[in-house]
């Protein structure tokens, strides 16, 4: 398994952060042509506290190139499980065609910091040994 984390230094706070976030993902859905549907849209609370938990099925055949398509199974589609508790999120994504062959799990947490906070979705010493960390900032790259 691969873990990596990514510091990314933005040039504003995390509350204009999900302003700007809540208006692109908007703003994609009404662009949206199909494919996406919609299974499970309800409010959860777990320890990463209160939000909104969703599970949608992506059917991505007619975004892939046809010569890539040829080689997956018909019906291909993705599935997405996601937990928004903002400011932490947690996304799953999986091909139920491939089984437990293919999954990609992805863990955010926004922080008004400068990347410096060290291990801040507490993860186990383990996981902390083989991840690697890399620093992105948006005002100076």
């Amino acid at each position: 398994m691969l873990v990596k984390e990514y510091r990314i230094n933005l040039p504003f706070t995390v509350e204009e952060f999900r302003v700007a976030q809540l208006y692109a993902v908007m703003k994609e859905a009404k662009n949206e042509k199909g494919g996406v549907s919609i299974l499970t849209y309800e409010p959860f609370e777990n320890e990463n506290g209160k939000g909104f938990f969703t599970h949608k099925t992506l059917q991505i055949a007619n975004r892939l190139p046809a010569w890539l398509v040829a080689f997956w199974p018909r019906g291909l589609r993705l599935e997405e499980k996601a937990w928004n508790a903002y400011p932490y999120t947690k996304v799953v994504w999986f091909c139920p065609a491939l089984g437990d062959k293919f999954s990609v799990e992805m863990e955010t947490k926004y922080i008004d910091d400068r990347g410096d906070t060290e291990n801040p979705l507490g993860l186990d010493p383990e996981t902390l040994a083989t991840m690697q960390t890399e620093v992105i900032d948006l005002g100076k790259d």
